[in-house]
């Protein structure tokens, strides 16, 4: 074996290593993002009847900061799926523009027929077709409703109790209450805004995309 052929060698090897790596965390990010999923799911189910049951046994204002404190919770999950779903994307398109086009470089030397790895290309391949993207963009529009349901339900079903509530059972804590709804605003602005980034990123990658296979042209 020559010396060049060693060298490939080497570098096949270390490729195939981060290729190993980079699979396995994504696989890892898509087990946690699926676990976060199934807990909301399955929070709400258990909380809303809960909350019903009881909702004329607790007082207005305690109520309220529950409710409150409920959207936080649900913005924060949220904007925490939208960083695994990131990760997930990015993790994707790095094996895609990055490993695989430098094992395939060394593999054509071989044979320039023969391709390895191309599960990621044929996703973003895939992805590149336009009724895909959109239907691809769709469902993450999907996931984003249905992770900031729970947390918009929650601020508003706080701000109407809170309006109707009578005014002297939330006089001590009126301002803590202020303050609270200020920040569960901000918390499920951000987790929006996180989701939002996704799509952009998704609208991004097929555009580097389509770049990159009309300069290969």
């Amino acid at each position: 074996m020559t010396t060049s052929q060693n060298d490939n060698q080497v570098v096949v090897e270390i490729i195939l290593k981060e290729y190993e790596s980079q699979r396995s965390e994504l696989f890892i990010h898509l087990h946690q993002h699926q676990q976060t999923l199934s807990i909301v799911l399955g929070s709400v189910s258990i909380a809303v009847p809960l909350l019903l049951g009881q909702i004329n046994n607790i007082p207005p204002y305690l109520l309220v900061i529950f409710l409150y404190l409920l959207s936080i919770i649900y913005s924060i999950i949220s904007a925490y799926t939208s960083q695994l779903q990131y990760n997930i994307d990015v993790m994707g398109y790095y094996i895609h523009n990055t490993l695989e086009p430098q094992l395939n470089k060394i593999v054509s030397k071989i044979d320039k027929n023969q391709k390895v790895l191309q599960w990621e290309t044929f996703i973003r391949r895939l992805r590149n077709k336009p009724l895909v993207l959109i239907s691809g963009i769709l469902g993450t529009t999907g996931m984003v409703l249905l992770m900031a349901l729970p947390a918009g339900a929650s601020l508003f079903a706080a701000r109407y109790v809170f309006s109707v509530a009578p005014s002297s059972n939330l006089l001590i804590a009126e301002n803590a209450i202020l303050i609270l709804e200020k920040f569960a605003w901000g918390a499920y602005i951000v987790s929006l805004a996180a989701w939002a980034s996704i799509v952009a990123l998704e609208l991004f990658e097929f555009r580097m995309i389509e770049k990159n296979k009309n300069n290969a042209k």
